[in-house]
């Protein structure tokens, strides 16, 4: 990479720098030149560009590699084909090397031990609303943080194997998200059994392996390539306009500026703890587009409030108005965590 330092960069704010990248096991070889001065990192270590970018002194980095080497690990849960791994493609692009996992707890655990740089966890669908694991997740989680988002549209199929005819099937496998997503097609054949899998490009395989014409999987075009599928049916999403947002984890969180915010709460168990906290916001101004629910494992009647803010209109710095709001959230809520301040592709 090569990092262009401001004009009036101090010799402390370079060797800050020099140092930080010598611990990323980068060799550093500095630039002089009329007007800016710059630093050539070299190395085979995976570095967070944006980590790098946010050191005083430093006023951009450039990329550049003689190959096309993933710069980022990013976790996702599934198979190759899945809506996670288009996510984290869509998301971070040639920069990341996809790892498939067998569960979302996986990806929290490899993201907490450093396994891998980032994951890409689903938490809601537009037709078939939330992915309450994911929420609790980030109770269990507490080093997980979101640095980004992106909601991709859903497209599924109904997959078969090579000569199998819609006649033939007698059951169909998919994830749970995709079996709601896709009910109003499944439903019109009701001698059909609707089996759960782990997700929809692990139940394309399982119907590759298994050489049954009376097995389908619903997942999206791309596996029925993947897995040697012949497409039975082509669009069965009960909603053209079917869309998954997936949020980025990290140890990290996001670097500087966002126009989403993400927060955890609880409310305190007397009468208006609720109102209270809900007026915090509203003092604030602040537009809040999701507030889940979810019960605490282990205790009874307790619950965690889970909230989305977007932060599009919010002038200056949107990491001191999101801290501000989480300092007086702190005075009326009886366990408060910030979650991220992040960007969101596409909002």
């Amino acid at each position: 990479m090569v990092i262009v330092l401001n004009k009036d960069c101090t010799e402390e704010q370079k060797k800050n720098l020099e140092a930080l990248l010598e611990k990323k096991n980068l060799k550093i070889k500095t630039v002089s030149g009329e007007e800016d001065t710059i630093l050539a990192a070299v190395g085979k270590v995976s570095v967070d560009l944006r980590e790098i970018e946010a050191v005083p002194g430093v006023e951009r980095v450039i990329p550049i590699s003689k190959t096309s080497v993933p710069l980022y690990r990013v976790a996702y849960c599934g198979k190759p084909g899945c809506n996670a791994e288009a996510a984290a493609i869509g998301y971070f692009d040639k920069s990341a090397q996809t790892v498939a996992l067998d569960s979302f707890d996986e990806v929290f655990l490899s993201v907490e031990n450093g396994s891998v740089d980032y994951g890409m966890i689903p938490i809601e669908n537009s037709l078939g609303g939330s992915v309450y694991q994911n929420y609790d997740n980030f109770m269990k989680y507490k080093d997980a943080k979101i640095s980004g988002a992106i909601a991709i549209k859903i497209s599924y199929c109904l997959l078969g194997v090579k000569g199998a005819k819609l006649s033939d099937i007698k059951k169909v496998y998919s994830h749970p998200q995709a079996l709601l997503q896709t009910r109003g097609f499944l439903g019109g054949y009701k001698d059909w059994q609707q089996i759960e899998a782990y997700n929809t490009s692990g139940a394309a395989l399982f119907v590759s392996d298994t050489g049954s014409t009376e097995n389908a999987a619903v997942a999206s075009k791309i596996n029925a390539s993947i897995y040697g599928l012949d497409i039975l049916a082509e669009g069965i999403e009960d909603d053209p306009n079917n869309f998954t947002r997936f949020v980025v984890i990290s140890k990290t969180g996001s670097v500087a500026g966002g126009n989403m915010a993400s927060f955890m709460f609880k409310a305190k168990n007397e009468p208006g703890s609720l109102y209270r906290i809900l007026g915090v916001l509203n003092d604030f101004g602040t537009n809040l587009t999701r507030l889940e629910s979810r019960p605490i494992p282990g205790r009874p009647w307790e619950y965690q409030f889970y909230a989305d803010a977007d932060l599009k209109n919010v002038s200056g710095q949107p990491e001191k108005y999101v801290e501000k709001i989480i300092e007086k959230l702190k005075e009326k809520a009886e366990e408060v965590r910030l979650l991220g301040v992040y960007s969101e592709v596409g909002r």
